[in-house]
This record gives structure tokens, C-alpha cells and sequence, in this order.
């Protein structure tokens, strides 16, 4: 530092002097269109952070909903297979036990009542089984039907159709 010189002129000889006192930093003025450009990138700068960070606020929003609606399709599904599997009984009285404790204990919701109507009335409650029986026994009689027609042999024990012709087999005693 220079003791002879103001404080705010002290470190002026490290610069060099056509930088300084009148020099280029001083001339220089923006002409408007540089102004313009400047300002309009800055806006544009300004406005796309914006949009980008409520395009990323509304998808999050946007999958919040999507996550909600599937806990709520899934709680349904649940639901509707919990009935199936209480109801899967050889009679309805043993359904309607199985309803009745699991509305009882808070497993399944009835928020509605229409559950427990349906339980009041009586014979109103499905079983499933005997419906399951008599559809796997027209499945086996269809593959019988259908080993028959292809000229094959039907095997009872594994419900499956023989390589072994229809004929051959009643011959040999398989």
C-alpha cells in the first residue's frame, strides 16, 4: 500500500491502467439488444426451473393417487378371496360361521352391513364346494369324451389320455 494515496485508490497500481480510471471497465455499456438477450435468457432460465419443478410436483402428486388406488384395488381383491375361502365349505351353515368370525374379529370389513344382512336371512349364504365337485367331474367326463373321440384310452387313476389305442389296451388288460 502506497501511504500517500486514499484507501480506495491503494491497490489501483495491481491493475492494469487501461482497465482503470476512464479505461475499458468504465466505457463499457450495454447496448439494448444485448440487455434484451440477457433478460430474456434469464427469464427463460427462470421459467423453465419453474416448470420442471411443477412437472415433477404434479407426477408425484400424480403417482400418490395411482399408489392409493392400488392399496384400495388390492384391499378389494383381498377381500373378495377371503369371501371365497370363508364360503368354501360343504355347507352354507359352516360358511356362515366363517363369515360371522371374521367380521367378528376385524379380519373382514363390513362397513356397509351387507354382509351381515345377507348372514340374518337364513339358507342365503353359498358353498362352494359342492359347485367345485361337480365342475371337476365334467372336466374328467369331457377328457374322456375327448380321448374317446381321438381314438385313445383314458386313464382313470391319472385323468389323462394313453398313447395306447382304445382297443389295444382292453386286449392287453392294462
Amino acid at each position: 500500500m502506497v501511504p500517500d494515496q486514499p484507501p480506495d485508490k491503494a491497490n489501483d497500481h495491481m491493475v492494469h491502467p487501461k482497465l482503470t480510471r476512464g479505461g475499458f471497465l468504465r466505457k463499457m455499456r450495454l447496448s439494448p439488444g444485448l440487455t434484451v438477450a440477457i433478460t430474456t435468457g434469464l427469464l427463460t432460465l427462470l421459467v423453465t426451473i419453474t416448470g420442471h419443478f411443477l412437472e415433477g410436483y404434479y407426477a408425484l402428486q400424480l403417482e400418490a393417487r395411482k399408489f392409493e388406488e392400488s392399496v384400495t384395488v388390492e384391499r378389494h381383491q383381498l377381500r373378495k378371496e377371503l369371501i371365497l375361502e370363508a364360503i368354501r365349505t360343504p355347507s352354507g351353515e359352516e360358511a356362515k360361521k366363517n363369515l360371522l368370525f371374521l367380521i367378528e374379529s376385524g379380519i373382514l370389513e363390513d362397513d356397509e352391513g351387507k354382509i351381515a344382512a345377507a348372514l340374518a336371512e337364513p339358507d342365503s349364504v353359498p358353498s362352494l364346494t359342492p359347485l367345485q365337485g361337480r365342475i371337476a367331474q365334467l372336466e374328467v367326463q369331457v377328457k374322456a369324451l375327448k380321448c374317446q373321440l381321438e381314438g385313445r384310452a383314458f386313464d382313470v387313476l391319472t385323468l389323462e389320455c394313453l398313447d395306447v389305442p382304445a382297443r389295444e389296451r382292453s386286449r392287453t388288460g392294462e
